[in-house]
């Protein structure tokens, strides 16, 4: 009996020992797989990646807080120090409450396999592309909008997964701490790194190692000059009114030009052409700069109500406000020019003049700056007023160098324009009788069997042709704008305009606008009509 006793606790010491060695075993090999996994990393050198991209990893600094602004230290040097901790799997200094390899790597990991995918059409001429991108993403969040802004002028976006490259970025970057010292990273690259990037990665891993009070240097970054720029577009808008200012823009690297209308998606220009409006009124981000086109549309946004409020609240944050052409007629309908100076195109000057009486209309300026609104003359005076805007922004030989390299002659003097002879002045102030609209052919509300070759509208006054305009509108899914021609009278009482297209079914809207022969206001109105050839 007192011999199995003995036999059962063996037993039992055995089974609890082999449960202890099969504990330490799975610990071993748990440990040896994620050993295996961290290994899979190849050595990293961030440098190959950007000289694989024609990039010199001296002396771009692009990834600040601020888009478009720089954070004190080249990016090679914050993306040197992830790579020391890729490269050493035994560092941990999380106990300091700083970094460890397994967080660095896992990070990495997931942000190389996002970008191989995100960036693949770009490897056949950057092989190194991926590597860059990855090496980005992990400087945080000013690293990704950094890289995906370069990206997304090749046609691609970083879709992918890069979560933690985002999480641990912020230590890794500038403005972090990767040892844990209570010293930032960009603190001890000023302190050590400024010889040697070897130096600043020894002393930013190092959580003994801090510069002393007479190292640490006060860091003040130069203003940001980034700025939203943000084009309004409506249907038949003048298209150089648009691209003329958007090309000068555009080439502006702290300038981000995007496209806005009511509606998101395609917006038709009066010659025709679409463009992609980014966001909606409802969608759009806050913006640095407005500025409003004009064309034969104008017309139409002068009787849209939500059109004129949102250019007004857009104005109310904006730093600048510009307009081209016609454009300064809906700033000043929408009340924003009243007490300011203005001008606008030349040949519809009167249409701008009879928006508001409170605004001084300058004729014989190329562009005007009233306060921190710019309006210039018709179409491609547009884009002498936005050199003038790069030209306060960045400063004349700024702007000067940016017209040369697109091979623009810039006509730099604001108050002298070539066209100021052809102003046709409003006539407000000279008799004449107000002008009220009859009736049209088609007829206002009315439903046609045949597509109309002609636009005829009838008033009870002979208007003035040359104060006239007629736009014709698509409505619904396909809404664009209908390009017409010909504006001629048959007798003295009409306006009549030539169609330059079969029109699909559909509902079309007409709007008008004009003013009696002698004098008087502009009048303006709308009305609609369908096209149904098929009654069934």
């Amino acid at each position: 009996m007192k011999l199995s006793l003995i036999a059962a606790e063996r037993l039992k010491t055995s089974s609890k020992t082999f449960r202890q060695i099969l504990t330490c075993t799975l610990s071993i090999l748990l440990f040896t797989s994620q050993a295996a996994l961290w290994a899979q990393i190849p050595p990293v050198n961030f440098d190959d990646a950007f000289l694989g991209v024609n990039f010199d990893p001296a002396t771009l600094d692009g990834n600040g807080d601020d888009p478009g602004t720089g954070n004190g230290m080249p990016d090679a040097a914050e993306m040197a120090l992830v790579a020391e901790i890729l490269n050493n799997q035994s560092l941990d200094l999380s106990r300091h409450g700083g970094i460890s390899h397994q967080d660095v790597a896992a990070a990495y990991n997931q942000a190389i396999a996002s970008a191989r995918t995100d960036v693949a059409t770009l490897v056949a001429l950057w092989p190194t592309v991926a590597e860059l991108s990855a090496g980005y993403m992990m400087l945080g969040q000013s690293g990704f909008d950094s890289i995906d802004r370069m990206a997304k002028g090749f046609g691609v976006s970083h879709q992918g997964n890069y979560s933690l490259a985002l999480e641990v970025g912020s230590r890794l970057n500038g403005s972090g701490d990767a040892d844990g010292d209570g010293i930032s990273n960009l603190q001890e690259y000023l302190a050590f790194g400024q010889s040697s990037i070897a130096d600043y990665v020894s002393a930013a891993l190092d959580p003994v190692r801090t510069p002393t009070a007479d190292q640490i240097t006060v860091v003040a970054l130069a203003p940001s000059q980034y700025k939203t720029i943000g084009i309004i577009l409506y249907p038949g808008f003048e298209v150089l009114d648009v691209y003329g200012p958007a090309e000068m823009w555009a080439n502006v690297p702290e300038f981000n030009v995007i496209m806005i209308a009511e509606n998101e998606g395609p917006v038709m220009s009066a010659q025709g052409i679409a463009t992609v409006a980014d966001y909606s009124f409802d969608t759009a981000p806050t913006l640095d700069v407005v500025m409003v086109p004009g064309g034969i549309g104008t017309r139409t946004e002068l009787l849209n109500e939500n059109f004129l409020s949102y250019i007004q609240r857009v104005h109310e944050t904006s730093e600048y406000t510009t307009s081209v052409c016609t454009g300064s007629a809906l700033l000043a309908k929408a009340g924003i020019l009243d007490g300011l100076s203005a001008t606008s195109n030349k040949r519809a000057f009167y249409l701008a003049e009879e928006q508001s009486s409170k605004v001084d209309w300058v004729v014989d300026a190329r562009w005007v700056e009233s306060g921190k609104v710019l309006t210039s003359s018709g179409v491609s005076a547009g884009i002498d007023m936005a050199l003038g805007l790069v030209a306060k922004t960045h400063g004349i030989n700024s702007a000067r160098m940016l017209a040369s390299t697109l091979e623009y002659v810039w006509h730099e003097d604001a108050d002298n324009d070539p066209f100021a002879q052809f102003a046709q002045r409003s006539q407000l102030t000279q008799s004449g009788t107000a002008l009220s609209f009859e009736k049209a052919e088609p007829a206002a509300e009315d439903v046609i069997n045949v597509a109309p070759r002609f636009l005829q509208l009838f008033f009870d006054n002979p208007p003035d042709i040359t104060r006239s305009s007629i736009m014709l509108q698509e409505m619904g899914t396909h809404a664009r704008t209908i390009h017409l021609s010909g504006l001629h009278s048959m007798n003295t009482r009409d306006l009549m305009i030539s169609v330059s297209e079969p029109l699909a079914d559909g509902h079309y809207t007409v709007t008008w606008s004009s003013a009696a022969q002698g004098g008087g206001a502009q009048t303006m109105g709308s009305y609609q009509f369908e096209v149904k050839t098929n009654p069934q």
